[in-house]
C-alpha cells in the first residue's frame, strides 16, 4: 500500500494527483489551511477508494513568524510517518546537519 502526503490539499492540482492514487487504495494524510476544505478532500478520496489515512491543518499566514519562534510546537510545518523505523537511523539531527552545512 502507498502511503502519499499532501501539502496543500485543498489545491486543485493536489486533489487531481490525489486521484490517481484514490484507485490504488493508497492512504492519504492530508495537509492543509482549511479544516472543513481538507475534510472535503478526505471524502471524496475515500468515495474513490482511497483507504483512511490522518489529516492536519496549519496556517502560518497570520503569524509566519512562528516558524522561527516556536518550529517544535506551533510552527510546525509536516508531520511524517515511516514504517521502517530503521531508516530514521539515517537521518541527521541538528548538531550534524549544522556540521554538514557548516563545512
Amino acid at each position: 500500500m502507498k502511503r502519499i502526503v499532501i501539502f496543500g490539499a485543498t489545491s486543485a492540482i493536489a486533489q487531481a494527483l490525489a486521484r490517481g492514487y484514490a484507485a490504488e487504495h493508497a492512504r492519504f494524510f492530508l495537509i492543509g489551511r482549511n479544516a472543513e476544505r481538507v475534510a472535503s478532500v478526505e471524502a471524496d478520496l475515500a468515495v474513490r477508494g482511497a483507504q483512511a489515512g490522518a489529516t492536519a491543518t496549519a496556517d502560518l499566514t497570520d503569524m509566519p513568524q512562528r516558524l522561527n519562534d516556536d518550529p517544535y510546537g506551533e510552527g510546525w510545518l509536516c508531520v511524517i510517518h515511516v514504517e521502517d523505523a530503521g531508516q530514521l537511523d539515517q537521518l541527521l539531527d541538528a548538531a550534524a546537519y549544522r556540521a554538514l552545512i557548516d563545512g
